[in-house]
C-alpha cells in the first residue's frame, strides 16, 4: 500500500505537486542569470565587429580589429609572452605545491600540520599587493634586499623585480598555495592501504611516492596546471606593475593599455580579449575532461587506514624549513616590507631618522578615503551576502530541476568566469550605459559585474555543498506544503551554515580585492580601496600605495582569521 500524506495523496504525487511550484522561481532565476550573462557578452561580441566604439555615430561593421589582433605582430608577440609566462608559473607552482602537499600529508616533519592553515594566505593576497611588496624588497636601486646585500657584499643591484624572473617569482609565490590546496586534497583522498601494501613489499617511501602516489594524483596535477595557466594568463596587475618597464608585456597589459590610452580603443581591446578567452576555454575544456576521466584513478574505499607518515630522519627539519621558509618569504617578509616602506616619506636606500613619517596613514583619515572604505565594504560584505544567497538559491534550483533551461543556465554560468575580467568589464560598460537605469557610476554596477563574473565558481561550490544534504529532507519539506523558497530558507541554509560561511569568505576576498573589473567601471564616487591603491602606484605616489596595501592586507588577514576561528573555513578548505 502506498504511503499517503495528511491530504490523502501518495508521497510521489505530493512531491510532484510541490515540484510544480518550482516553476515560477526557477524560470525567474534562470532567466535573470541568462540576462546577466548574455548582456555583456553580446555587447562585447558586437563591439569586436564595429569600428571605434559601437556607441559612436558613424561606427560601421568591420573585421579590422580581428585582422590587427590575429595577424599583427604586436598582439601575437604579447600572446606568446602570455603563453610563456603562464606555462612557467603553472609548472613551478604545481611542482612546489606538490612538494608542500607531500611534506604536510606524508612526512613526519615537525610543526607543518600546525602551519597548514597559513598556507592558504598567499592565494588570498592580492597580486597587486604582492607586487608592491616585492618592489619594496627587490627594486634595483632602492629595494631593501638589494640594500642589505650591498652592505654585506659591496655588490649593487643583484636583484631586479622588474623582469620576467620577477614576475614569475611573485606569481609563483601566490599560486603555489593554490596548487598545494588542490594536491593536498588529492593526497588525503588516496586509500592508505595501497601505500601500506607497497611498504610491506619492501618498497622505499621515495619509490612509493614516484611509482604509486604520483600516478594516482596525476589528474589533479594536470588539472591544477591548467587552472593556474588560465589564472596567470588573465592576470594584469603583475605584468603591468613589473613587466612594463622591462618591455615584457602580456595580452592583459596590452588590453589594459588599449582601454586606458587616449584615444581609447575598446573594440580592439575586446577583440584581443577573444585570444585570452580562447586560452581560457581550451584550458577549462581540458581541465574538465581530465577530471571527468579521473574516475579511473579513484582509490577511496569505504574503509581505509590512516596514511603512514614517512620518517625523514634528520631531513625532517629540512622539510619543516621548506614549509616555514615559504610562509616567511610569501607572507611575513612582504608584509613587513610594506609596513616599513609605508612609514617612509619617499623610497630611498639611504635610511635615516628624517625619512620616517606617519603622514601616509594620516591621509586615510580623510573623509574621501573613508568613502572608499565604505564602498569596498558595501561590495564585499553586503554584496557578498547577496551574492552567496543568489549562488546557493540558483544552485539549489539547478539541482532540483531537469529542464533544458536549467542545463542552458548551468553552461551559460561558466562563460563570464572564463572571460578575462577587463574584457568582461568592457561588455558591462557598453551594456549598462545604454540602459535607462541610473547604474553607471555607482557601486551597484560594479556589484552586478562582480556577481556575474563569479556565478560559475559560486554555483559550483554551492552545488557541491547542497549535494551533501539528503534529498529526503527536501522531499519531506515539500510534502509538508513548503514551497521552494521556504524549503531553501528553512532546510537548506541551516544545514549548510559552515559551507555558506566558507563560500562567503571566498566571495568577500574576491569582491574586496578586485581590480580587473573595477578599474574599467569605477568613477570617483564608486572608487574602491584597491583602485585607489592602483591609481597611487601608477601616479608614482608609492609610499601612499604601500600604506594602502598594508591596510588592504591587514583587513584580509583579520577576515580570514575571524572566519576560521568562528566557522573553520580556512581549515575546511584544506581538509576537504
Amino acid at each position: 500500500m502506498a504511503v499517503q500524506d495528511a491530504h490523502g495523496r501518495t508521497i510521489d504525487a505530493a512531491v510532484s505537486e510541490r515540484s510544480e511550484r518550482l516553476a515560477a522561481p526557477s524560470w525567474l532565476m534562470f532567466g535573470l542569470t541568462l540576462v546577466l550573462v548574455a548582456m555583456p557578452i553580446l555587447y562585447l561580441l558586437y563591439g569586436t565587429l564595429v569600428s571605434d566604439d559601437g556607441g559612436k555615430e558613424g561606427a560601421h561593421f568591420t573585421l579590422e580589429n580581428y585582422k590587427e589582433v590575429y595577424t599583427g605582430s604586436v598582439f601575437l608577440s604579447r600572446f606568446w609572452n602570455t603563453i610563456l609566462l603562464s606555462a612557467t608559473v603553472a609548472l613551478l607552482s604545481v611542482v612546489l605545491g606538490a612538494i608542500f602537499a607531500w611534506i604536510v600529508s606524508r612526512t613526519n616533519a615537525p610543526g607543518v600540520r600546525a602551519a597548514t592553515p597559513f598556507l592558504v594566505i598567499p592565494i588570498m593576497m592580492s597580486s597587486l599587493v604582492s607586487s608592491l611588496a616585492w618592489i619594496a624588497l627587490a627594486a634595483p636601486n632602492a629595494g631593501f634586499l638589494n640594500l642589505l646585500i650591498s652592505n654585506i657584499t659591496g655588490i649593487r643591484r643583484i636583484l631586479d623585480i622588474y623582469s620576467f624572473t620577477g614576475m614569475v617569482w611573485v606569481l609563483v609565490l601566490n599560486y603555489a598555495a593554490f596548487a598545494f590546496i588542490a594536491i593536498h586534497g588529492a593526497l588525503k583522498s588516496i586509500d592508505a592501504d595501497l601505500e601500506e601494501a607497497s611498504y610491506i613489499l619492501g618498497i622505499s617511501p621515495l619509490r612509493t611516492a614516484f611509482t604509486m602516489t604520483l600516478p594516482l594524483v596525476l589528474p589533479t596535477l594536470a588539472s591544477t596546471f591548467l587552472l593556474v595557466f588560465v589564472f596567470v594568463s588573465e592576470n594584469f596587475a603583475v605584468p603591468l606593475a613589473l613587466g612594463t618597464s622591462s618591455g615584457y608585456e602580456t595580452l592583459m597589459s596590452q588590453i589594459y593599455n588599449a582601454v586606458a590610452d587616449t584615444p581609447a580603443k575598446p573594440g580592439l581591446a575586446a577583440t584581443a580579449g577573444t585570444l585570452l578567452l580562447l586560452i581560457a576555454l581550451i584550458g577549462t575544456f581540458w581541465q574538465r575532461r581530465i577530471m571527468s576521466n579521473a574516475k579511473r584513478y579513484v582509490t577511496v574505499g569505504g574503509k581505509g587506514g590512516r596514511q603512514r607518515l614517512t620518517d625523514l630522519g634528520r631531513w625532517k627539519y629540512v622539510a619543516s624549513a621548506v614549509i616555514f621558509g615559504y610562509l616567511f618569504i610569501s607572507v611575513i617578509l612582504p608584509y613587513c616590507a610594506l609596513i616599513m616602506a609605508s612609514l617612509m616619506r619617499f623610497v630611498t636606500p639611504r635610511i635615516s631618522m628624517s625619512i620616517w613619517t606617519l603622514s601616509n596613514y594620516e591621509k586615510m583619515l580623510d573623509p574621501s578615503f573613508l568613502h572608499l572604505i565604505k564602498n569596498s565594504f558595501m561590495l564585499s560584505v553586503v554584496g557578498g551576502v547577496i551574492a552567496v544567497a543568489f549562488y546557493f538559491f540558483l544552485a539549489y534550483l539547478l539541482s532540483t530541476s531537469r529542464s533544458k533551461l536549467a542545463k542552458v543556465t548551468e553552461y551559460a554560468a561558466i562563460v563570464p568566469t572564463v572571460t578575462p575580467s577587463i574584457v568582461l568589464a568592457i561588455g558591462f560598460l557598453w551594456a549598462y550605459v545604454s540602459l535607462p537605469l541610473p547604474l553607471y557610476g555607482t557601486v551597484w554596477l560594479i556589484f552586478i559585474a562582480l556577481l556575474t563574473r563569479s556565478i560559475g565558481l559560486g554555483v559550483r561550490q554551492s552545488r557541491s555543498a547542497i549535494l551533501q544534504i539528503s534529498s529526503d529532507l527536501v522531499d519531506a519539506s515539500r510534502v509538508s506544503g513548503s514551497g521552494p523558497v521556504k524549503t531553501f530558507k528553512d532546510i537548506v541554509v541551516p544545514a549548510l551554515k559552515p559551507a555558506v560561511m566558507s563560500i562567503w569568505t571566498v566571495v568577500f576576498v574576491q569582491f574586496f580585492l578586485d581590480v580587473g573589473l573595477t578599474v574599467v567601471l569605477y568613477t570617483p564616487s564608486s572608487m574602491t580601496v584597491p583602485i585607489y591603491l592602483w591609481t597611487k602606484m601608477n601616479g608614482g605616489q608609492v609610499t601612499e600605495a604601500f600604506a594602502v596595501a598594508v591596510l588592504e592586507a591587514t583587513i584580509i588577514f583579520i577576515v580570514l582569521f575571524a572566519a576560521d576561528r568562528l566557522f573553520g573555513t580556512v581549515r575546511a578548505s584544506i581538509n576537504k
